[in-house]
């Protein structure tokens, strides 16, 4: 049968879900990426906002967050473009109040991406897909909400999303990120289950499709 998802963690471990019989990650429906981290959080959103490398980004909104996304979506200016100091500074705010005690690349940034084949997930969809990823990594556990990170999830596409945090708790505490590429992978079985989405294939050690320089590279 066809594999559903695949996800992979650079610079730890690539997994991948593939077709059976392929020598690639090319046949991969679903891809959850745990990028790299980095530093500008401001500019990892800029990018998102942007048409990308390809003019292949559309319609970009924000669908959840740590606060309803209403209140998070930057405004436009009267110049039409989107006016990103106040979200990148809501975001930063934890972080900033830990000063030297917080991580020296606190942008955590990952990425998941439907099949062609399937059926277009709705904002409401995709928006609980990235809060069960932040429930099951640890780093916005449901009921935590005013004391966990802050985070985005973005969509500007058709078959795909970006989560965005600042890995520093509002109750001012670092927070314990442990095997997140597993616990990515048990939100996208979640997700399948609960959409009725083909189910995934067991883990091999082979390499997906690599992240684009332009997506992983943002926010370093």
């Amino acid at each position: 049968g066809t594999v559903r998802m695949a996800f992979l963690v650079a610079g730890t471990v690539r997994m991948a879900f593939r077709r059976p019989g392929t020598e690639t990650g090319d046949g991969c429906a679903v891809i959850g990426k745990a990028c790299p981290r980095g530093q500008d959080v401001a500019g990892l959103i800029r990018y998102l906002y942007g048409p990308g490398r390809r003019e292949e980004h559309t319609d970009p909104h924000i669908i959840a967050g740590y606060r309803p996304p209403e209140d998070l979506e930057p405004p436009l200016r009267a110049s039409g473009s989107r006016d990103f100091r106040r979200l990148a500074g809501l975001l930063r705010l934890p972080h900033d109040v830990l000063g030297k005690w917080g991580y020296a690349k606190p942008v955590w940034h990952c990425s998941m991406r439907a099949a062609p084949e399937d059926r277009m997930l709705s904002d409401r969809e995709w928006a609980d897909i990235a809060r069960d990823v932040m429930h099951r990594t640890g780093l916005c556990p449901r009921g935590q909400e005013d004391d966990a990170v802050r985070w985005i999830a973005i969509r500007h596409g058709p078959d795909h999303i970006h989560l965005v945090a600042m890995l520093a708790r509002q109750d001012r505490t670092r927070p314990r990120v442990v095997n997140e590429r597993y616990r990515v992978r048990d939100a996208c079985i979640a997700a399948e289950q609960r959409y009725g989405l083909r189910s995934t294939a067991p883990a091999d050690r082979t390499a997906a499709r690599s992240p684009t320089r332009a997506e992983t590279g943002k926010a370093a």
